[in-house]
């Protein structure tokens, strides 16, 4: 199983119309298409190869003169399940054909990626709402961060600053013209008073553009988790029997809560800050 993953801006979505269309070829060979939305698009090849290069391009949704679609996209690589049926069969005994397990395997990933983003694609993270404190925190961690706007307003307008960034590398950073800083955990993002737009406190609007840690065995013990639950899963039945042995079950909690507690453990613990 192969994924390239899409981002398209809203106003390319919108250019297209009713319909429009996403694209993807394989090798030079079309060999689907999805419906053209704004924001970040999964798309599943069953049938790529580690070595398949992939491109995209946008249509209307009947395509009849070379106007009608855009320009391709740089050719990509596709990226691969974190796990597969072999590997799910290892960690969990189970007679489901493997055609069943990965499609499990797909929506569960998806869910992941949908709940925290997708590995090795930087996330941008817009926070609203009242006055933060000087710490914002980030989920999933922030392996770095490449952009920080804050939105000041004022009686006369609203406008964005690009807040300065610590320059230098660990141990050697200089944060005396920095106005935040990233700590070791990759959680809290804190707001100093030592740099360029100096402030105690976080606006009502931030902008943050950062690249998640790459905590891919955290996510594959989530992953497994979810497909075991829905592999599982058998709403009414107190006990099954399998050979000489019965297994109990207990439906004391529901299928979501539990299905939420495995989500949620991709969580970062909060940290004390004095």
């Amino acid at each position: 199983m192969q994924q390239i993953i899409v981002t398209v801006d809203a106003s390319d979505a919108a250019a297209y119309g009713t319909g429009a269309l996403l694209r993807a070829e394989r090798d030079g060979t079309e060999f689907t298409t999805v419906p053209l939305v704004a924001g970040r698009t999964i798309i599943d090849d069953r049938f790529g190869l580690d070595t398949s290069s992939y491109r995209t391009r946008y249509s209307t949704a009947v395509p009849t003169v070379s106007g009608d679609y855009s320009d391709y996209s740089p050719a990509q690589s596709a990226t691969r399940s974190l796990i597969t049926p072999a590997d799910f069969a290892k960690r969990f005994r189970n007679s489901v054909p493997d055609d069943a397990v990965q499609s499990i395997i797909d929506g569960n990933e998806a869910a992941i990626n949908e709940r925290y983003g997708a590995l090795g694609v930087p996330k941008v993270d817009i926070r609203l709402g009242e006055r933060n404190g000087r710490f914002e925190y980030l989920s999933p961690r922030a392996g770095s961060v490449s952009l920080v706007r804050e939105l000041y307003t004022d009686f006369l307008a609203n406008q964005y600053v690009v807040l300065d960034g610590p320059t230098g590398i660990w141990p050697n950073v200089d944060y005396t013209k920095s106005d935040w800083m990233l700590h070791s955990d990759g959680y809290v993002l804190e707001r100093l008073l030592t740099g360029t737009h100096p402030a105690d406190h976080w606006e009502q609007r931030v902008e943050i553009t950062y690249l998640p840690i790459d905590n891919t065995p955290q996510r594959i013990g989530c992953l497994v988790e979810l497909c075991k639950l829905d592999i599982g899963h058998r709403p009414g039945s107190n006990m099954i029997r399998v050979g000489l042995r019965t297994e109990q079950f207990d439906h004391t909690r529901s299928y979501d809560e539990e299905r939420e507690d495995i989500l949620a453990s991709l969580l970062p613990r909060l940290p004390f800050l004095a």
